[in-house]
């Protein structure tokens, strides 16, 4: 910076100064200067916060504009904070053909196809549109090499430019965070991943370093959440709290982590096609298992013996080709979400280190009788299946942390379980289940709680979900969606809830507010209101939730929404 600034330093020996030196040098060069200042790419709050010295505040009108790729720098740098967005189609468009045929509107018509394939897979990015459209405006103009070129990066050694760019981004992370960046390359590319499953599947898979003093998935979330601020992965949706709910991986980043992936013998990517690991891959410990046609699905079974040492097994799309379970007794992670096809679970119960099952959206229905026999398991989803309940071995469990039943009745004797956190439930009111929601009040360590409460067979005067004074007393949020709306809170009920969610699936009747003993909740900090229909009932149920929160919650946030509009 010095030389740049007072060319009489130019030739003057770098190492004969320490940076308190040339600090001072600086700000005297500055001290009576109007000056406007760039510093380009700083990829620390630390450096930021040395080179800052360097500036005094003369009150000359002086500006500092600094880029960085990293939300905490831009958050030290300054308040006023620019946050550059991918291109927009017509612009990546623009950038693109001006790029290769060297004005807009000239790409010939035989081309058009390929290009918008080309330009998907740059998803908007500058540098990997500019990178390609290089590439591709010094190749003879043949669709052939077109597509060969602009659509298979990783084996395009031109293009090791626009790689070394991300690798150097990848090369700053700190160690914790890159095998948790390279973990999302078992997800398919543009595949949006709710960041309480990424968080839950990278502690079950010991990828998390443990801290006496936090919540291991805690912990789990603030790592995604630095991989969102560096930029490395994007958030696709919020919660209504305007946290992220879900992330999704640039095409070019996941690009560059499957291949790094690949180099490091970290995740195996395999297609149920090959009937058979890919040659290249050393002892296997993590698989992705990529179904997506009829093909896939007639194929064989992967050989269990490949990936006999496995600790995580991600299956898309299909079931077909997937390993026996009993060949995986090491396994850790289970994770067959919204998978169609016959599901075999034959040797489950022998997956005694298993601490991740994800279930749900299969075709799943029934749970093998001694499941409880996974007594390291944390996080069981059968959520979207056909399960109708889960078997009473479940009570053995000790170290489940996350139920997430769907539909499935629960056994009773549920709160013997001391560990839970989280439960996802339904059917509560129904007669089977009067005791259910006491039995869930014991559970000593539960914190989150989604109820779905069918209540359209009962008597008018027993369309009620009721919570007492007596139970749930850590628990911290409360999700209901009921179809016939009545829920009532007894004074001294819930004394630690902070979020409170109403969904509310059948019409509000005009006469009755739907919700009673809001004023008892005394710590809320946070209201959900949703409607399925936007009417006068509705509108009424809403008025009066209102003037009771702002009468004896007055900092509470209150959030309405409407299904239908």
């Amino acid at each position: 910076m010095l030389f740049q600034v007072d060319r009489a330093y130019r030739g003057r020996a770098v190492g004969a100064y320490y940076v308190d030196m040339l600090i001072s040098e600086l700000a005297d060069y500055f001290k009576d200067k109007r000056y406007l200042v760039m510093v380009d790419d700083v990829w620390s709050v630390q450096d930021w916060e040395i080179i800052n010295e360097c500036f005094p505040e003369n009150n000359l009108g002086s500006r500092i504009i600094t880029t960085t790729r990293i939300e905490a720098v831009a958050n030290a740098a300054g308040d006023r904070v620019y946050r550059t967005r991918l291109l927009g189609e017509a612009d990546a468009e623009a950038l693109f053909s001006r790029t290769i045929f060297g004005s807009v509107g000239r790409c010939p018509p035989h081309f058009k196809d390929v290009s918008a394939q080309i330009m998907r897979k740059c998803g908007g990015l500058p540098l990997a549109i500019v990178s390609v459209g290089g590439l591709l405006a010094s190749k003879a103009h043949t669709r052939d090499e077109f597509e060969r070129s602009g659509l298979k990066w990783r084996e395009n050694s031109e293009l090791e430019g626009m790689t070394q760019i991300i690798k150097l981004s990848y090369n700053d992370l700190p160690p914790h965070l890159r095998p948790c960046l390279l973990h999302l390359s078992i997800f398919p590319d543009n595949h949006e991943i709710e960041i309480e499953r990424l968080a839950r599947r990278l502690t079950a898979e010991g990828l998390i370093s443990e801290c006496c003093y936090r919540d291991m998935e805690e912990t789990a979330t603030d790592y995604i959440y630095e991989l969102i601020d560096r930029n490395l992965i994007q958030p696709s949706r919020l919660n209504h709290d305007g946290t992220h709910r879900s992330c999704i991986v640039h095409p070019v980043i996941h690009d560059f982590i499957v291949c790094m992936s690949t180099e490091d013998n970290f995740v195996a990517l395999a297609h149920a096609q090959q009937k058979f690991v890919p040659r290249g891959y050393r002892t296997i410990r993590h698989m992705s298992l990529l179904n997506s046609g009829k093909y896939d699905q007639a194929a064989a079974q992967i050989d269990g013996a490949k990936v006999s040492r496995a600790r995580s097994i991600t299956v898309f799309a299909h079931t077909g080709g997937m390993p026996r379970l009993n060949y995986l007794s090491v396994l850790r992670v289970l994770d067959l979400e919204d998978c169609e096809g016959p599901l075999c679970l034959d040797g489950l119960c022998g997956l005694l280190l298993l601490r991740y099952l994800n279930l749900k959206g299969t075709d799943v229905s029934k749970l093998p009788a001694k499941i409880g026999e996974l007594r390291c398991l944390e996080t069981l989803d059968v959520r979207s299946t056909k399960v109708k309940e889960l078997p009473p071995s479940i009570l053995k469990m000790e170290m489940l942390k996350h139920l997430l039943a769907g539909n499935a009745r629960l056994p009773t004797g549920i709160g013997m379980l001391r560990s839970v956190l989280t439960v996802s439930c339904s059917n509560i009111g129904m007669s089977a289940d009067a005791d259910i929601l006491q039995e869930l009040g014991e559970m000593a360590s539960l914190r989150e709680l989604e109820l779905f409460c069918n209540l359209t067979q009962m008597s008018e005067d027993q369309k009620q979900v009721t919570f007492s004074s007596d139970g749930f007393k850590s628990l911290r949020k409360l999700s209901i969606r009921c179809n016939s709306p009545s829920v009532t809170f007894m004074t001294g009920a819930l004394s630690k809830v902070r979020v409170l969610e109403l969904k509310l699936e059948q019409r509000v009747l005009e006469k009755s507010r739907g919700v009673y003993g809001i004023e008892h909740l005394s710590h809320l900090k946070r209201m959900l209101m949703e409607f399925s229909q936007h009417d006068a009932g509705a509108a009424a149920a809403m008025a009066v939730v209102r003037k009771v929160v702002e009468t004896v919650h007055p900092s509470c946030e209150v959030i309405t929404v409407n299904i239908d509009n």
